[in-house]
């Protein structure tokens, strides 16, 4: 026979047990819901880029050496296209320019009058540095008394401490200025190499270098 009283007494304990097991069983539920829950994958993280200034840096860098070797080109050509330093040697010139001064001359420079300042090579590629006192069509007449004579006029020149004196006594005068040609002389008259002698005789434009356009006094 069925103990009623028995299993009566029993109920309270089962039911405990089956709230124990539904307890657990809800916690195992949740636990495995939270380990299996479908979650939007993560994207993997970039990678972080490398020190952004030192890249700065290294692109910085790459530029700045390509503009350095832009300006060194720039600076080439024009030194070697427009314009000089050449270094003076000798006193052909005095006052006005002394041995050791530094001038700065411009190479493109084919507009040349009286009174300009020339760099020109010689026959022999020696380079003078003289003043043009004629241009084509003048004549020029270098007398024994009483000096330089342009076009049948005494020029006068302050910019000279002598007078102008024949050098080369090969020398024909008056000598007539041909085309693009010159006739120069230093300002030291007494003591220069330049029209007034057969050696270097009238200058050609194509033999120029260039107008000097600044003096640079050595310290």
């Amino acid at each position: 026979m069925i103990d009623l009283k028995k299993d009566l007494q029993q109920t309270p304990k089962i039911n405990l047990e089956m709230n124990e097991s539904l307890s657990s069983d809800k916690w195992v539920r949740e636990a495995l819901d939270a380990a299996f829950k479908d979650e939007e994958p993560k994207k993997p993280k970039k990678k972080e880029p490398e020190d952004s200034k030192e890249n700065l840096f290294k692109r910085n860098w790459k530029w700045l050496a390509l503009e350095a070797g832009a300006a060194l080109l720039v600076v080439l050509l024009v030194f070697n296209l427009i314009i000089g330093v050449p270094r003076i040697t000798g006193n052909s010139m005095e006052p006005n320019f002394c041995s050791g001064d530094r001038i700065v001359i411009f190479r493109l420079a084919r507009n040349i009058e009286k009174g300009d300042i020339i760099v020109f090579k010689t026959k022999k590629g020696e380079k003078l540095i003289k003043r043009v006192v004629a241009t084509a069509g003048d004549t020029v007449d270098v007398s024994r008394q009483d000096g330089l004579y342009i076009n049948g006029t005494k020029v006068e020149e302050d910019y000279v401490y002598t007078a102008t004196a024949i050098t080369d006594e090969t020398m024909e005068y008056p000598v007539t200025v041909r085309e693009d040609c010159y006739f120069v002389l230093g300002d030291n008259r007494v003591n220069s190499k330049d029209s007034r002698s057969k050696e270097v005789g009238l200058v050609e434009k194509k033999d120029i270098v260039g107008r000097v356009v600044l003096d640079i006094k050595k310290v």
